[in-house]
């Protein structure tokens, strides 16, 4: 029977240690998936402000460690069997539709690449903390209390949220890195707006882990 259901479900090996829990949908509370996002965010954002704490050397760890993933990625889905692994492996913190296609991780690294090679770095920590705690509580919120749809299943009460807490932390990023200005407050709402637009208007073959 387990040859059977590996057949047909790509992810059931996973049964084997985690036996409730499969690759979700959109529209899925998959706490475990957003746990390890915010996490993983939250801990490059510690290493950059930390540990390696210059653009030429955040650059090539991203090189060193982050190309070979997205090549990696890319790999498996010319590679069933290297696929199937990976399921196996990452399965509950993967989306269905990531199966068999790019990986929300790839995009996040590419888009990490670009934002630290372009900019200084308190736009770079605001950036990623608005992805892994604007957008999580955009879909926590969408999922639980979205009532009134906007665009692709998009709720007005996801997005809102996703503009305060993103406005939010704009503000204490640079505010904490002694970014002053008279208009600070502005520079906030707008980049919170950019950031919830980007969550609510990224449309396939981008993914908002990118645009954000």
């Amino acid at each position: 029977p387990l040859q059977i259901a590996r057949k047909r479900l790509p992810w059931a090996g996973l049964t084997t240690l985690f036996p409730h829990i499969r690759p979700a949908t959109k529209q899925d509370i998959q706490i475990l998936r957003k746990l390890w996002h915010v996490g993983m965010m939250v801990a490059l954002v510690y290493v950059y402000s930390n540990v390696v704490t210059s653009q030429t050397g955040a650059l090539t760890v991203l090189a060193v460690v982050g190309g070979p993933l997205v090549i990696f990625d890319f790999l498996r889905l010319k590679w069933k069997g290297l696929n199937r692994l990976l399921i196996w492996l990452f399965g509950p913190v993967m989306r269905k539709r990531e199966l068999a296609s790019v990986s929300t991780m790839s995009y996040f690294l590419i888009g990490l690449c670009f934002i630290v090679a372009a900019f200084p770095k308190p736009i770079v920590i605001a950036a990623v903390l608005c992805l892994a705690f604007g957008d999580a509580a955009a879909g926590l919120v969408g999922i639980k209390f979205g009532k009134d749809m906007l665009v692709r299943g998009k709720s007005l009460q996801g997005s809102v949220t996703c503009f305060m807490i993103c406005s939010l932390i704009i503000f204490l990023v640079l505010a904490f890195y002694g970014v002053s200005s008279e208009f600070l407050l502005f520079i906030s709402v707008v980049g919170g707006l950019t950031a919830t637009l980007a969550e609510l208007l990224t449309t396939k073959p981008l993914d908002d882990n990118l645009t954000i």
